[in-house]
């Protein structure tokens, strides 16, 4: 989980990442500061939500329990679980989701 997050910067800070979609290096810089860290409240801002999704990815180990504890957050909950859910999905592959959540999204 560290170690996706670690990989994941070193992507979005590449020169050809930052290139290839017309993005400043300094955006980056100022939202993936450790700093926004212990502000994470679950406001709807895109530094917050970014963060307690991170918040959630490393805290947890399977799927089910990182979207929890994304909406934990208690604010913007379905924008925090959304994005943690998504890198969480990358992360566990289909087969982590209970198949409930499958079954009543089919629904």
């Amino acid at each position: 989980s560290s170690q996706a997050w670690a990989a994941a910067e070193r992507i979005v800070r590449s020169e050809a990442f930052l290139e290839a979609f017309r993005l400043r290096r300094t955006d980056f810089d100022r939202l993936l500061d450790p700093v926004w860290r212990a502000k994470a409240l679950g406001r709807p801002t895109v530094d917050e939500a970014l963060w307690c999704a991170r918040i959630a990815v490393e805290e947890t180990s399977d799927f089910v329990s990182c979207v929890r504890r994304a909406i934990a957050f208690d604010h913007a909950t379905h924008v925090n679980a959304s994005i943690a859910g998504a890198i969480a999905g990358t992360m566990y592959g289909p087969d982590g989701i209970p198949p409930a959540w499958w079954e009543s999204l089919l629904g």
